[in-house]
């Protein structure tokens, strides 16, 4: 189920394959914004390292390090790389870039449940 028409608590959203990913990020973005995080560190978890996980990590870290925000963006998959699905050129860039943006990626981590400060990976991971 995806929740895009209110994100207005951001200490945890949960959104399984959402098609409004605009929407979302959007939302989002603001969301964290409003929350004046400037004072802490934004921890954020992208689930899924497909083109759409990807993009919404590095245009939410350049978002918010303009806005003065210093996140810390995870991104998890079950996968052995980001962007699996894609080229070894275009796995190996995006795995540089996100490096070079200080976004961290977890592979082969699949993620069961997500609620408040906390994401629950499957046992033994």
């Amino acid at each position: 189920m995806c929740r895009h028409d209110s994100v207005d608590d951001v200490s945890h959203l949960v959104c399984g394959k959402c098609y409004a990913p605009v929407c979302i990020f959007n939302k989002l973005h603001l969301a964290i914004l409003r929350a004046n995080v400037k004072r802490c560190k934004a921890r954020i978890l992208v689930v899924g390292a497909g083109a759409a996980g990807c993009e919404l990590a590095f245009c939410l870290e350049a978002r918010l390090r303009r806005a003065g925000v210093a996140p810390r963006i995870v991104v998890a998959t079950s996968e052995p790389e980001l962007m699996a699905g894609s080229t070894s050129a275009v796995r190996r860039r995006i795995a540089a870039l996100a490096r070079a943006r200080g976004i961290e990626s977890r592979t082969r981590t699949r993620i069961l449940r997500v609620g408040p400060g906390a994401a629950h990976p499957d046992a033994g991971e």
